[in-house]
C-alpha cells in the first residue's frame, strides 16, 4: 500500500497539466465505480446466504 501511496505521489508531483491529473483521478473515480457495480451482485448473494442459515437455526 505504501509503494502504490509513493507512485501516485510521485505521479502528481511530475510535470503533468492538470487536466491530466484531472483525467488520471476521473478514471480511477470510475474504474472504482464499475468494480462496485460488478461485484455487486456477488455482495447480495453473500447477504442472502447469511440470511437463510440465520432463518435455518431459528426454525
Amino acid at each position: 500500500m505504501k509503494e502504490i501511496l509513493k507512485t501516485l505521489k510521485t505521479a502528481f508531483l511530475s510535470g503533468w497539466t492538470p487536466a491530466e491529473k484531472a483525467l488520471i483521478l476521473l478514471n480511477v473515480f470510475l474504474t472504482g465505480v464499475l468494480l462496485g457495480w460488478l461485484t455487486a451482485p456477488l455482495k447480495k448473494i453473500m447477504i442472502n446466504t447469511e440470511c437463510d442459515i440465520e432463518n435455518e437455526e431459528d426454525e
